[in-house]
Parts: structure tokens; sequence; C-alpha cells
């Protein structure tokens, strides 16, 4: 593919759902908002509606939303067990004033409306999806850093010499689940995974943010429940800006998704593309001079998409090309999958590569 970005900025924020953030969007076609008569079944014989939150803290919860529970919620598909498995706070979704800055991205931004996370369960495996394509069997949050040794994106742009750069925001050095993998535990070569906050806003500045960047970020400006939505909605506010105001901006894509739904309900079906998922849909807005201006994308689409993206991007081959100890076969923390295989996906034709954003390709 033939294309002008030269940066891919990858912010990923914590457990939102898609309708939860932007099933009230009256932009979206048809199926892909909260539907008018949608109701959760309360466990009583009766039956609960979605609901606008009144405050920016998702009622003060942050509902369960490991691997049993996620199932529990996604109940092979019927989408109906969200608030038999989390409460009410599962129901509640945000409006356009409660989320102004997102929503006035959308203008000149492509909403994706059919991405979805990459696991059916927790941060960790779904991390793990968006940076190398499989969670390696991992189906909870109990891994310990250093522990991982098959490949992700870091090891095949450092492969490549494609630039790149973690920035951390608000929090500790190797905080990134990317510090999970062997071969960056204690920061990479010239401490890449360990980039300061100020960092990133000098680099803007100077004209010097590597070709791919990802930023980490810790509570409350990660959005995850209970804090306040507006605080980590203005640190990526302040983020976008930056890089709107850099001489890079010209060649750059920002993309921004959550790495799971926290639990919140989504009436979206995601596709079963292997034992682990696709999971709940989620956000990703796509931020770029070349993002189709106002467009809603619907092509299916989950973190392995932004791979694909900076694997085309930068015409680098696949993870799925270098990893093949989960083709048949991968050990698991949970039985429920038997072993079945988990390939990274950035080599499944299921998934987008993002470029239907765009107006180039």
């Amino acid at each position: 593919m033939s294309s002008p970005i030269e940066h891919v900025i990858v912010c990923c924020q914590e457990n939102h759902s898609f309708d939860s953030y932007f099933g009230s969007y009256s932009g979206l076609p048809a199926g892909y908002g909260i539907p008018a008569d949608f109701t959760q079944p309360n466990g009583q014989g009766g039956t609960v509606a979605p609901f606008h939150f009144t405050n920016l803290t998702t009622d003060g919860i942050d509902p369960p939303h490991d691997w049993t529970s996620i199932h529990a919620e996604w109940d092979n598909g019927k989408m109906d067990g969200f608030y038999t498995t989390g409460g009410q706070a599962t129901v509640g979704y945000y409006e356009a004033a409660d989320l102004p800055y997102y929503y006035s991205l959308l203008a000149n931004s492509t909403l994706c409306a059919n991405y979805f996370c990459g696991v059916l369960t927790e941060t960790y495996p779904n991390r793990l999806v968006l940076y190398a394509g499989t969670s390696g069997g991992n189906t909870s949050n109990s891994i310990n850093t250093g522990t991982l040794t098959y490949p992700c994106v870091l090891d095949l742009l450092s492969a490549n010499s494609i630039t790149f750069k973690n920035y951390n925001f608000h929090c500790a050095d190797n905080y990134s689940v990317l510090a999970l993998f062997a071969n960056w535990a204690t920061g990479g070569p010239n401490n890449e995974l360990n980039q300061p906050m100020a960092q990133f806003f000098t680099d803007c500045t100077n004209n010097t943010l590597p070709q791919v960047s990802f930023i980490t970020e810790a509570p409350p400006y990660d959005e995850h429940p209970a804090a306040d939505i507006q605080t980590g909605m203005q640190m990526i506010e302040s983020i976008i800006t930056a890089v709107q105001q850099s001489p890079a901006w010209a060649s750059t894509a920002v993309l921004l998704t959550y790495d799971e739904a926290g639990g919140f309900f989504d009436h979206v079906a995601p596709p079963q593309v292997d034992a682990y998922g696709l999971g709940i849909r989620i956000p990703m807005l796509i931020v770029s001079p070349y993002a189709k201006s106002g467009y809603v994308d619907t092509t299916v689409s989950d973190h392995s998409s932004v791979l694909k993206f900076i694997e085309s991007t930068f015409g680098l081959p696949t993870l799925a090309s270098m990893n093949h100890q989960f083709d048949t076969s991968t050990p698991t923390t949970n039985n429920a999958t038997n072993g079945a295989p988990f390939p990274p996906r950035d080599g499944n034709p299921a998934v987008s590569d993002l470029t239907q954003c765009f107006t180039f390709g």
C-alpha cells in the first residue's frame, strides 16, 4: 500500500464498551447504536433498559470483567447476561455532553463501529492481542513481568529498523503490558519502553516522534472505572492537540481504542474467529488528516487490526509469519479452551487492517 503515513500513535484506554460510550451517537448506521427496545433480563422474570449515567464515574462501580464474567455476559452471543452478572451499572451509557472532546472529533475522524477487543476476558490478554496478535493462551491478568517469550510488535519493529517508543503518562517505568515480554522486561536497549510523558511533548515540538508510538497510562487517566471519564479524555485531548500542532501532523495517524469493555453492555454479538474471541465491541477512533471525515466504519476489526495497520503502513511481515508455536495448540490457563490454537490474528483475514478508514490505498 502506498501511504503518506509516517507516524502511528496508539492510545489504548481502559474498560468501556462501544454502546456505553458511542451507542447514543445519532450518526451511527442502523443496527450499530443502542436499539430502542434493547433490554436485559433482571434475573427475576423482568427486564431492565439501558440508562444514561447521571455522573462521570459509572456510579462509582467497576463491574466484573474476568473470563467467567465476560462469558456470562456474552452468553454465547445472546448478549443478555450483563445485568445479571454485574448489576445496574453495566447497562449505563454516556452521551455527547459527557464526552464532549471525543464527540467533537467525530466530524473530522473515523469511528469504527464494528471493532472488538481481542479476548472475552480482562485487560492483560486483550493488550497482548493488541501488541502480539495473541494472548498466548493467557486468559487472566496473572502474568509476571518478563515471562512471555513469543514475539510482539516491538520485536517486529526492531528487526525491521522501524523507530518506536512507549511513553509513560502518569505511570512508573515498566508499567506497560509490553514489559511482560522477556525481551522488553527492562525497558529495551535504549529504554524505548520507558519514555516519560514530557518527552512525548518534546518530540512533538521538535518533530522527533518515532515512526510508531505507544501511550501507556495509569488510573485515573486511563478512564478505568470508577475514575471520572473526563480526566482521561482531557489527557487524550492534550496528546492529540500536541500532535496536531506539531510538524508531524501531516503524516500521522492516531488510533484511540480501549483494551476491553470492562463488563459494560453491548448489543452486537462479536464474531467468534477462534476459541478466545473476538471479545466485546469497544470504541476505536482514527484521527488523522487522512482519516475519512465523519465516517462510521462497519468492517469487522479487532486489536490485531492495529498490528495489521502498522505492518501495512511500514511494509512489515506479520507476527503470524514469525510465531508458529500456537498454530495447532496453545497452552492455556483456562480449561474452557482445551488448548485450542491461538496463532497471531494479524494473519487472519477475518479482521481488517483499518486502511478502509483512510482516504488512501
